[in-house]
């Protein structure tokens, strides 16, 4: 596994966190995520859990089957706003009593987006690959 590398824009959650989190703690593979504040460690992965979803999904399911109107409904949204949801938190790799959400997920490297880079992944790709396995050619 020293030869495999994840990168991501840290917005992981769901199925690609539960992938990125075993790969990571279990085989030990290296993760940098692209993006970012800098200098300030970044986490690779958010929602750590089965099924990950919006209230926009899930108020629309709620709506095509015309439960709106039912008292336990949740109101519409007021406004430009964001609410994600999990479904099936998944436990700790490392420490099962906690949620996996809980725990600390740093990447192994936080990597700028710059003017060469932005829109280049073969670039991202270059710089990591001389970062992890510098005698490879």
């Amino acid at each position: 596994m020293e030869n495999i590398g994840i990168v991501n824009n840290g917005r992981c959650a769901s199925s690609c966190a539960i992938f990125t989190t075993t790969m990571v703690k279990k085989e030990g593979v290296r993760i940098a995520v692209v993006g970012g504040r800098q200098l300030m460690p970044q986490q690779y992965t958010g929602t750590v859990g089965g099924q990950s979803t919006s209230f926009t999904v899930l108020d629309s399911e709620i709506k095509s089957t015309l439960l709106k109107k039912h008292a336990l409904a949740p109101p519409d949204f007021i406004g430009n706003a964001y609410q994600g949801l999990t479904w099936r938190l998944g436990f700790g790799l490392k420490n099962p009593s906690n949620p996996e959400e809980f725990e600390n997920h740093q990447a192994t490297d936080a990597f700028p987006l710059t003017v060469d880079t932005v829109n280049r992944p073969e670039a991202l790709w270059k710089d990591l690959t001389k970062r992890w396995w510098p005698n490879l050619q």
